[in-house]
C-alpha cells in the first residue's frame, strides 16, 4: 500500500508549497479530462493524498499513524524492504501467533488449531479484519 507521500512522490519533510506543486502536476496528468493519460483511479488517490498532506492537523493524524505503523512493522520482525513479506502478511503472521498463544491452553485448543480447515478460516477471518482494520485506520477508500 502506498503512503500518501508516495503518491505524490514526495518525501515526508516536503512543504505546502512543494505538496500543492506535486498535486497540481499530477492532477494534470491524471485528470478524466486528459485524454491522453487520465485515470480516475490515479486522480482520486492524487486528490485524497493532497487533501490529507495539505491540512497541517489532518498531516499530523496522519503522520502518527505511519510512525505507529512503522513501529508495528518493526516489531513483527519486517520492514518496506523485506522481500516477500508485505506488512499485511507480517500483521497476519502476528495475529495467528497471538492467537494461538491466547488460547493454547483451553481443552482442544491443540486439536482445533492444527486442523488445516480451521487454519485457513481463521487466516482469512484475521486477514479481513485487519484490512478492514488498516484501511480505516490509513484512511483508505476500499
Amino acid at each position: 500500500m502506498k503512503t500518501h507521500y508516495q503518491v505524490l512522490q514526495l518525501t515526508p519533510d516536503a512543504g505546502r508549497e512543494v505538496i500543492d506543486a506535486a498535486y497540481r502536476a499530477l492532477a494534470r496528468v491524471y485528470h478524466t479530462d486528459n485524454r491522453e493519460t487520465g485515470n480516475a483511479e490515479r486522480f482520486l488517490e492524487v486528490k485524497e493524498a493532497h487533501e490529507v498532506l495539505s491540512d497541517s492537523a489532518k498531516r499530523a493524524a496522519y503522520d502518527f499513524q505511519l510512525a505507529q505503523r512503522e513501529k508495528l512493522m518493526r516489531e513483527c520482525g519486517t520492514s518496506h524492504d523485506t522481500p516477500g513479506l508485505p506488512i499485511e502478511n507480517a500483521l497476519l503472521n502476528f495475529a495467528m501467533q497471538t492467537v494461538r498463544r491466547e488460547i493454547r491452553n483451553i481443552p482442544g485448543a491443540e486439536e482445533f488449531l492444527t486442523s488445516a480447515a480451521t487454519n485457513t478460516q481463521l487466516r482469512d477471518a484475521l486477514r479481513n479484519g485487519l484490512n478492514n482494520l488498516f484501511h480505516r485506520s490509513m484512511g483508505v477508500r476500499q
